[in-house]
């Protein structure tokens, strides 16, 4: 992207943009004895008549000043990015936050298997989060964390109590895998 410039008569287009915005008084008052003395390529100076004026501007109206300059710089060249290309980095900012998500969720769910992986063979209450054709879940409080219900899955059904036993767990895909014993103590 190429950096925006500001031309020289930047601040006057501005300050015609405040005169239609504000009252007269308050037009002539704050920003008629504004002038600019110096534009860059990256910057602008504006001198004021006196500490007081320049206090309470800056208290006042910079973030309105900076806005309008910004839209005021962007009119004269246009925006800095076509449709097209907000477009795609749009999609490419959800994709890598699609991303993220994942890692995170594989992260968590590794890092579950890993705490439990010393435990097969234990019993925990658990609560039914979900029952389908892909599967059957279910959430145990201590320590919290979700696994599948690889055998006696058979009739249970969300929010169903049950008792289950750890058989299994997988650190790097991040498998905790149950068998259900019973109902919940």
């Amino acid at each position: 992207m190429p950096p925006l410039s500001l031309p020289h008569n930047l601040w006057e287009t501005v300050k015609c943009d405040f005169k239609s915005l504000f009252p007269e008084d308050v037009f002539q008052m704050w920003f008629e004895p504004v002038v600019c003395l110096e534009a860059s390529e990256d910057s602008i100076t504006l001198g004021v008549p006196n500490d007081f004026a320049a206090i309470w501007i800056n208290d006042n109206y910079l973030d309105l000043i900076t806005q309008r300059l910004l839209k005021a710089v962007i009119a004269a060249e246009g925006p800095p990015y076509g449709k097209d290309e907000l477009t795609a980095l749009a999609r490419h900012c959800t994709e890598q936050e699609v991303n993220a998500a994942k890692v995170e969720r594989q992260v968590s769910k590794s890092a579950a298997a890993l705490l439990l992986s010393s435990r097969i063979g234990e019993r925990f209450d658990g609560l039914v989060t979900g029952a389908s054709a892909k599967g059957t879940w279910v959430r145990i409080v201590r320590p919290a964390t979700e696994g599948r219900v690889v055998r006696g899955f058979q009739g249970l059904d969300v929010g169903d109590r049950v008792r289950v036993e750890l058989v299994h767990t997988d650190v790097e895909r991040g498998f905790i895998d149950f068998v259900h014993s019973g109902a919940a103590a």
